[in-house]
């Protein structure tokens, strides 16, 4: 029988980081989990707690200037694949999002 792990949402980013101070090391950041979900179902990981960034939207983001391209930890891999027209170096990520995992996968 797999253990199981206690799945923590915060509403806001503050919220993520104070459960991760509180939770510790044993605590995982959560962002969609498919690659976390199979190696803990393989017996490769233990979960104890898991913290669900999915639902933060300030961490949804792609932001470019003339000096730097920031891409939050949220920024789905079809939205990196639709910005290679905001700068030239997003062209090279949008042509390598499009061969990482299945078009359902990426959003």
């Amino acid at each position: 029988m797999r253990a199981s792990f206690e799945y923590l949402r915060p509403s806001t980013l503050s919220e993520a980081v104070r459960l991760k101070e509180e939770y510790g090391p044993p605590a995982r950041w959560w962002a969609g989990g498919t690659d976390m979900v199979l190696l803990w179902q393989r017996g490769l990981i233990k979960l104890e707690y898991c913290i669900d960034l999915t639902f933060l939207r300030e961490l949804d983001y792609i932001e470019v200037d003339n000096s730097s391209i920031r891409i939050g930890a949220m920024a789905s891999l079809a939205a990196l694949e639709r910005s290679r027209s905001r700068h030239h170096l997003l062209e090279m990520l949008s042509d390598v999002a499009k061969l990482m995992c299945t078009p359902q996968t990426r959003t």
